[in-house]
């Protein structure tokens, strides 16, 4: 199993966040079209439709669920006009709801239906991996604004899956174990930065921010003199946005051949602050137009991310690989997709919908990583 070249894996393990967090609450331009230009059957003046978009196997896909995804994951076209974008965004949505509801359905066939102590636990692991990079769920959560109960239930489809995986293949834990340490101890000292689980050197930052060089001066003889620096932040930093947090900039990890520094933060700041011991403090220094005056808080060193932070993320990769050639998983996603019922209510998207969804049914259905498609796009948090 490779786990060295990275996209990192903490995509992997934030992807639940992953495609679920990482969209902004406000879409813009193009894709904002993706929300408002689906059809809304609450729209005044037309016939009333019924209560659910459409249907998986008799179970209802509402109207709420539909647009609360539609509009949380704005979706990029995936093909040239036509479709339309909003064809495109509604039929990505359908197929992810759809794929879920099929999955949930079969994992409760197969009596191996996700329990909360199970989704706690996948909760936990996000949250420690969060923790590695200076986060936590609760943090992403908030930013982007979905409550704890939503992520529970964007879990379950995922979770259900592995269940299924699970039954019909076992992955010891010496294995895992065996993957973990390809990718962490066995690498070579110079080839460390590669691993998906490494987490480079990084510090948290406060600065002060002043266009004129007196007052920065100014700013660095009271620090000197023992003037706390969020005092000083406050009198001192023109830079909105960080004083308001005390000067606050977060974490900032430093670059290497993998992670590329940030386009918009100059590279004089990457220097000063990484010369910078726990406490620091640097004197004033131009970058970007400004004058700026730097403290690194806390400094962590490179290192990797501790097993029991991953160990769930490399067991999913490891079932997934399997499965794909696993003949018994392979029939029963078959006859899951065969035996499917699909229904559509959404008026304009009916016939576009159930054209796809007949192209989806013919072809032979991805086992493990994508039996669960997202068909949505987004960042990394």
């Amino acid at each position: 199993m490779q786990i060295v070249r990275t996209t990192n894996i903490l995509l992997t393990i934030v992807a639940l966040l992953l495609g679920y967090l990482c969209v902004k609450n406000n879409a813009t331009g193009s894709q904002a079209a993706s929300a408002s230009n689906a059809p809304n059957n609450h729209s005044s003046g037309e016939t009333a439709q019924p209560t659910d978009v459409g249907s998986v196997n008799g179970e209802g896909i509402t109207q709420d669920e539909f647009y609360r995804r539609l509009q949380r994951f704005p979706i990029t076209p995936q093909t040239q006009f036509p479709p339309s974008m909003s064809q495109q965004a509604a039929t990505s949505v359908l197929s992810s709801l759809t794929m879920e509801k099929l999955i949930l359905e079969l994992a409760e066939q197969e009596n191996v239906t996700p329990d909360q102590e199970q989704i706690d636990e996948r909760k936990n692991e996000l949250n420690g991996a969060l923790a590695d990079r200076g986060r936590t769920l609760e943090n992403l959560l908030q930013q982007g604004g979905l409550s704890d109960p939503e992520l529970d239930e964007r879990l379950k489809p995922e979770l259900a899956q592995i269940n299924i995986l699970q039954k019909y293949i076992r992955i010891p834990d010496s294995k895992v174990r065996a993957a973990y340490n390809q990718a962490t101890a066995a690498l070579p000292a110079d080839q460390k930065y590669m691993s998906a689980f490494y987490l480079p050197q990084s510090v948290r930052l406060y600065a002060i921010l002043n266009r004129d060089q007196k007052k920065i001066n100014d700013a660095a003889r009271l620090l000197k003199k023992g003037v706390t620096f969020q005092t000083v932040v406050e009198q001192f930093s023109q830079d909105e946005t960080t004083r308001a947090k005390s000067g606050e900039i977060g974490w900032v990890e430093k670059p290497d051949k993998i992670r590329r520094p940030l386009p918009d933060v100059p590279a004089v700041i990457y220097q000063k602050a990484f010369q910078l011991k726990a406490g620091g403090v640097t004197p004033p220094f131009m970058a970007g137009g400004r004058w700026i005056i730097v403290k690194a808080i806390t400094v962590k060193a490179a290192r990797m991310q501790p097993y029991d932070h991953v160990r769930g993320v490399i067991r999913d990769k490891l079932l997934n690989d399997a499965a794909a050639t696993n003949p018994e998983l392979k029939d029963l996603f078959q006859k899951m997709m065969k035996d499917a019922k699909v229904e559509v209510n959404l008026l304009g998207y009916k016939e576009f919908f159930e054209n796809y969804w007949a192209e989806v049914q013919k072809k032979t259905p991805a086992v493990g990583a994508t039996a669960v498609p997202t068909g949505e796009t987004s960042g990394a948090p």
